[in-house]
């Protein structure tokens, strides 16, 4: 049974949505609004605060760094390597190139917090 049968039978046998698999997400907007809430800093100050943490994790990141962030986890970097697949509407054998992409491996503490 696949994930989504899962969801959908845990909703209508309990009538509610688990946690686990809410539909409302916490967007940028949100983020800042409950960031100068929660500080109580003016969200001018809360954006600011989140921009220099997105660019200065993205330019360490960029220089090959890993950023590790007490009791929120590590962003780094992972290389895959290249490797040869298939084409699904040809069926025809491709080369996947090699790429670097970030990564994000929460700490034990927010693994923690969620159970």
């Amino acid at each position: 049974m696949q994930t989504h049968q899962l969801l959908s039978k845990a909703r209508q046998h309990y009538g509610i949505t688990p946690p686990f698999c809410s539909e409302p997400r916490m967007n940028r907007t949100d983020l800042i609004k409950r960031m100068a809430q929660l500080s109580e800093l003016p969200q001018a100050t809360c954006r600011s605060f989140l921009e220099q943490l997105q660019a200065t994790i993205s330019q360490a990141l960029h220089e090959g760094e890993t950023v590790y962030v007490p009791k929120l986890g590590v962003f780094e970097i992972r290389h895959h390597l290249p490797r040869s697949g298939r084409n699904p509407q040809t069926g025809a054998t491709i080369q996947i190139p090699m790429r670097t992409l970030p990564a994000f491996k929460p700490a034990t503490q927010l693994k923690d917090a969620l159970k």
